[in-house]
């Protein structure tokens, strides 16, 4: 009796497991696994899975090789190619940061700027300027344009240094440029 209890343990600890990790590999695990790219038949921007699925003719293509496609347009890159994508976040946005910096990504949709998580869920809704270099996080902050000036957030969104400078880049270390 005692053994058929723990191999049913075991076993309901198993399959929570093997769930929790098709989750992630639906989802693409995490922002490291997923490249920006701009699809050529839209013109929109958005995030597609390192790891193409088994019957993309994309499939083995190295990050360097399917974001050069995508970003000049070229014409290696067909439309049929181009629908065989395995897209992470839908090509959507009009802008998108180059990566996922501590699990949010920057992006650019309507005139506004927010952030993404890998699930394209906006954890911060669009309401900032646009930007030219659209960074993300480090250290926990965020450069971001209020107006015409520069500034930084949190992760909730909230403005912890005022946006008083003419330009502002990411931390690096302990200071920001």
């Amino acid at each position: 009796m005692r053994n058929s209890r723990i191999k049913a343990f075991i076993t309901g600890i198993v399959i929570v497991l093997l769930q929790i990790v098709a989750v992630n590999i639906a989802v693409g695990q995490t922002g490291n696994d997923v490249l920006d790219l701009k699809d050529p038949i839209t013109g929109k921007w958005g995030y597609a899975s390192k790891v193409q699925n088994r019957k993309s003719s994309l499939r083995g293509l190295k990050k360097i090789a399917v974001s050069t496609l995508g970003k000049t347009g070229s014409s290696v890159m067909t439309k049929s190619d181009a629908r065989e994508i395995d897209w992470t976040v839908p090509p959507q946005y009009d802008a998108v940061a180059s990566n996922f910096s501590e699990d949010l990504a920057c992006v650019e949709i309507g005139g506004l700027v927010g952030f993404i998580d890998i699930r394209n869920r906006f954890i911060i809704e669009p309401q900032y300027e646009p930007m030219k270099d659209m960074e993300g996080f480090k250290f926990g902050l965020a450069v971001v344009k209020i107006g015409s000036k520069y500034g930084y957030i949190d992760k909730e969104g909230h403005v912890v240094i005022e946006p008083v400078y003419e330009y502002a880049e990411n931390f690096t270390k302990d200071i920001s440029l």
